[in-house]
């Protein structure tokens, strides 16, 4: 049955689960399943699914006329990993500017508060998580229900600590919560980004503050940046306007996109 997009995360890892566990039981009984022709059906299964995860890379075009393939950049969302940092001694502390500010972003997104706490201790209990963790299993361990799922998707993430948040991808609201500035200024900001007026971090700092001011700001702003260049991204797949599959990138400089994780809901015949 055809699921509506992102419903359910939990659930289809389990069916993931289910099914895995079930070709591991297969290959054990050692039977020759190359002659039934449900094989060859499987195989073609996996084959096509292979062919869109390849498609679904940034830079690539789409083949199909019947699905449309979206691209979007995350580098504008919170990254949780900012939550937390590691001290000399290896021990995670909770930066708490950054977890007031995911509590605001959070009720911005329409969404509980109390998840902020709950991604905090998370993240502080153990290493900083692996590459491959993204934001869907965040999802599944949160145990967002299906109707705040998508706004999850569109309001934060997790990426390396690295990355910072790039303002000319953040929404309005989300730049007066970083900046911690009126609203008509952070309008008036976002504007001058779209616009080439600002072009990077230091001129943001340059329009903020004087002289004086530039260090202190330049703490504060320390996991903001303003760039053209996407460094975590998405593509996600529409059939008759329903998303079907979401695949989540990042850009390495000597390897270029690299995807961290999928989620195939369901597949179209694709023409």
């Amino acid at each position: 049955m055809r699921q509506n997009g992102f419903v359910l995360p939990l659930v289809l890892f389990v069916i993931i689960a289910i099914a895995s566990t079930s070709i591991h039981i297969f290959k054990q009984q050692n039977l020759f399943i190359e002659n039934i022709p449900l094989y060859s059906v499987e195989k073609s299964r996996r084959e096509a699914l292979q062919l869109l995860t390849n498609v679904s890379m940034i830079g690539r075009d789409n083949p199909w006329q019947n699905v449309d393939k979206n691209t979007v950049s995350l580098d504008g969302l919170f990254n949780v990993n900012h939550i937390v940092e590691t001290t000399a001694i290896q021990k995670r502390i909770i930066i708490q500017d950054q977890l007031k500010n995911f509590k605001k972003i959070l009720d911005s997104c329409g969404l509980d508060q109390a998840y902020a706490d709950k991604v905090a201790d998370f993240m502080q209990s153990g290493p900083t998580p692996h590459h491959s963790f993204s934001l869907i299993d965040l999802v599944a361990f949160l145990q967002l229900p299906a109707t705040e799922t998508t706004k999850a998707f569109t309001c934060f993430r997790i990426s390396s600590p690295l990355h910072k948040i790039n303002l000319r991808f953040a929404t309005v609201d989300h730049v007066q919560i970083l900046l911690d500035v009126p609203k008509t200024k952070a309008t008036e900001i976002k504007q001058l980004i779209d616009n080439g007026k600002i072009i990077n971090k230091a001129g943001l700092i340059a329009y903020l503050g004087n002289v004086e001011q530039i260090p202190d700001l330049k703490k504060k702003y320390r996991h903001l940046s303003v760039s053209t260049n996407w460094e975590h991204a998405a593509a996600y797949w529409t059939y008759e306007k329903e998303t079907f599959a979401y695949f989540e990138q990042k850009f390495e400089i000597q390897r270029g996109w690299v995807l961290i994780s999928k989620m195939v809901l369901w597949r179209p015949e694709l023409s």
